[in-house]
């Protein structure tokens, strides 16, 4: 009972505020959490029995968030020479940041990533592959892609270098439901339930048929015995 009560340690070194978001999730679904302050930054912790749950409904819910990397914290690494390889896989790794940082600030995204491919030319004399990007969005249920769609693109397009306002086909855009793996275990579900009472009206069916052939087959056996 006394292991049971334990406490147990789910992050470490998370900032403050992303702690007190994630206990007050873990409380709103009926799970004590605390925080530990140290000089790292914050811990949260819950009851060892909790431990499982905890997990799984702060993943749900997009939580710890990545820490994001803005374009002064990326070019500020110490290096004493870079490649033009290694600078143009900064830049791109710096651009991908700040555009999650900025869409996972709408309401109702739980986390956001962002790939971008650069305008360039693969040979000497090629034509330039345009740019494109591509985005991952995990919502939650209130969030309607039909109506942030167009509104996530132009933020793209106007955000990156090198797309075109035009060029919206040059741009992707994923939602996925935070419920989504839930609404697949229902439809599931409701086949595999389908599938039994198909089943079952087939038994019902072949039995009412040997019932009704076996009925027809004594009352004429009883006919030829009564007529003779």
């Amino acid at each position: 009972m006394q292991g049971c009560d334990s406490s147990s340690v789910l992050y470490n070194n998370l900032p403050e505020n992303e702690a007190n978001e994630m206990i007050a999730i873990l409380n709103k679904n009926g799970v004590q959490a605390n925080k530990v302050i140290n000089k790292q930054g914050v811990s949260v912790t819950v009851n060892a029995r909790d431990f499982t749950s905890a997990i799984s409904e702060l993943n749900k819910q997009g939580y710890p968030k990545n820490i994001k990397e803005n374009l002064g914290e990326v070019f500020s690494k110490d290096t004493m020479l870079s490649s033009p390889l290694e600078e143009k896989a900064r830049y791109i790794y710096a651009l991908s940041q700040e555009m999650e940082s900025t869409l996972e600030q709408i309401d109702g995204v739980i986390s956001a990533r962002v790939h971008i491919v650069l305008a360039e030319r693969i040979a000497p004399g090629d034509p330039v592959q345009p740019a494109s990007a591509a985005v991952f969005i995990k919502h939650r249920d209130y969030l309607d892609p039909d109506i942030y769609e167009n509104k996530i693109k132009e933020l793209i397009i106007t955000g990156l270098p090198g797309l075109m306002r035009n060029a919206s086909t040059d741009t992707s855009v994923i939602f996925v439901n935070e419920n989504s793996r839930d609404n697949a275990q229902e439809g599931l579900s409701e086949v595999k339930n389908s599938e039994v009472f198909s089943f079952i009206r087939k038994i019902l069916t072949l039995l009412i048929f040997l019932c009704g052939s076996g009925w027809l087959v004594w009352k004429i056996i009883n006919g030829k015995f009564k007529r003779r």
